[in-house]
């Protein structure tokens, strides 16, 4: 939810917005791809209140598990699958997503950096 409904709304943003904002961020730097296995975007089609519908079959995925940090460095596009086996297991079997997702963020482009600056400036607060 969107706006003051959002239990995380704060100064006229929500955490839910900044997410929204920065998720093609993600997709267009992890190359629509699950990072752990490849697996690339295929949309999934499914009926909501009976009107077609499309949701991903990846997930960005938080690496400190704060839904309140959509920080490009704490994003990372993974499939379904690799999602459950992250959360399922004692310790992450991919230990190298942090270091991914800095490494990819800093080697984007100059336009894809402003982008990702100017929304963490812009959304900052809702991080206060």
């Amino acid at each position: 939810m969107l706006g003051t409904g959002n239990s995380h709304y704060k100064d006229g943003t929500s955490y839910s917005k900044w997410f929204k904002e920065t998720r093609p961020l993600i997709f267009e730097r992890d190359k629509d791809s699950c990072v752990a296995c490849t697996a690339p975007y295929k949309p999934i089609e499914y009926l909501r209140n009976g009107v077609p519908a499309q949701r991903s079959n990846l997930i960005v995925h938080h690496l400190d598990e704060d839904p309140a940090n959509n920080r490009v460095e704490n994003l990372v596009l993974l499939c379904y699958t690799c999602h459950a086996v992250h959360h399922k297991s004692a310790t992450t079997p991919f230990p190298w997503f942090e270091t991914y997702t800095r490494q990819a963020s800093e080697s984007m482009t100059s336009k894809w950096k402003a982008t990702a600056t100017s929304l963490l400036t812009v959304y900052s607060s809702t991080t206060a």
